[in-house]
């Protein structure tokens, strides 16, 4: 399932950019600073009553040099998240209008700026609302790059006794070097116990270990692996991970034939080429099925998705045909609200389309 800018909510504000297509991987020049350094009046919140988010988007409690940021507060900033997602947001008619002064934390308040519901399986409708600084999804959507040790983890239980398991590894990275694998279990972080930590220490200790700030930070990790009578102590440094979107590709030889599989990670700019590399292989071998593997995959570029598709379809199947058409909330039905252009279907795309980038 692929939600762009409908589920989630990338905070673009305050100098901040996205979008969905090839074009948005072209860097933005800044605008000039706001010579008047004086921050205007904080914004009143009115219950039900939400300006549009272009009077807030600007104003930054700390605005960086050389861009269009202007000096405001971080009241502004949680008003604009208000008033993009009352906007925007999907699902914004299941959002409580809630008092962003309220907040002391913009993230805490963020938190809340979703839908409650859940699917019929149980699961939360909005599976994709999180918060990314925008450097580091630039980075990560159009070079795969994220700061860390290669490895993908999952909460059992986050609340003690925790389980937090390892889903995967990316090859070559610190995890990998350090023998970390599929299913290894985290015991201890710098010394503090993970499974039933509950002092500010112990989060602070897990914070710094599992989210470092930037490469080259050393820390210590006890873990479980898979298979082991006890337990193993190591040290990890973090790096500039470059992930691999195609994390596994292989074929099988069955009794009713060649059966490829592949595991696919991400739809960013890297896949294009390695999900073209791969099905070039797969068609020598002459496949007779197909198991796509993306129980990891977080979405990404649509058209990378199509491309997917059409790649798994081919001509016949596909010629002439719609691949998916975007629905916004019932506030924006004829015009793309982040393009301004007509929306309209999106096809199969058979060819290249200038995703792929060198990464590093």
């Amino acid at each position: 399932m692929l939600l762009l800018l409908a589920g989630c909510l990338l905070l673009t504000a305050c100098g901040g950019g996205g979008g969905a297509a090839p074009a948005a991987l072209a860097s933005q020049q800044p605008a000039a600073v706001n010579p008047d350094p004086t921050p205007p009046a904080d914004p009143v919140y009115v219950t039900g009553i939400f300006e549009t988010s272009t009077e807030f988007e600007s104003y930054c409690e700390n605005p960086r040099p050389g861009t269009a940021d202007m000096l405001g507060s971080e009241l502004f900033e949680k008003h604009w998240m208000r008033s993009w997602t009352h906007d925007f947001y999907l699902w914004y008619d299941e959002v409580s209008d809630q008092d962003p002064a309220d907040f002391d934390d913009k993230l805490v308040y963020f938190d809340e700026l979703k839908t409650a519901a859940v699917t019929p399986s149980g699961a939360p409708r909005d599976q994709f609302h999180f918060t990314l600084n925008t450097e580091e999804w630039q980075q990560l959507s159009q070079s795969g790059v994220s700061t860390g040790y290669g490895m993908s983890l999952i909460a059992i239980n986050p609340s003690p006794p925790r389980e937090l398991y390892v889903r995967f590894v990316e090859p070559g990275s610190p995890a990998f070097i350090a023998g970390v694998r599929r299913g290894s279990r985290i015991i201890e972080l710098d010394g503090a116990d993970f499974i039933n930590g509950n002092t500010q220490s112990d989060f602070d200790a897990f914070d710094a270990a599992l989210s470092p700030a930037s490469s080259g930070e050393s820390h210590d990790f006890v873990m479980l692996h898979p298979g082991d009578a006890g337990n193993s102590s190591f040290s990890m440094t973090s790096d500039n991970i470059i992930s691999s979107p195609v994390l596994i590709s292989d074929v099988k030889t069955t009794a009713s034939g060649k059966v490829g599989y592949l595991v696919f990670n991400d739809h960013i700019a890297t896949a294009e080429q390695q999900l073209r590399d791969v099905f070039t292989d797969f068609e020598a071998e002459g496949l007779s099925d197909l198991v796509l593997d993306i129980r990891y995959n977080g979405g990404g570029f649509l058209a990378i998705a199509s491309q997917l598709a059409y790649m798994i379809t081919g001509d016949a199947d596909t010629d002439g045909k719609i691949f998916e058409l975007q629905t916004f909330n019932d506030q924006h039905t004829v015009v793309n609200p982040f393009n301004g252009q007509p929306i309209i279907p999106m096809p199969f795309f058979d060819a290249t389309l200038g995703f792929s980038v060198s990464p590093g």
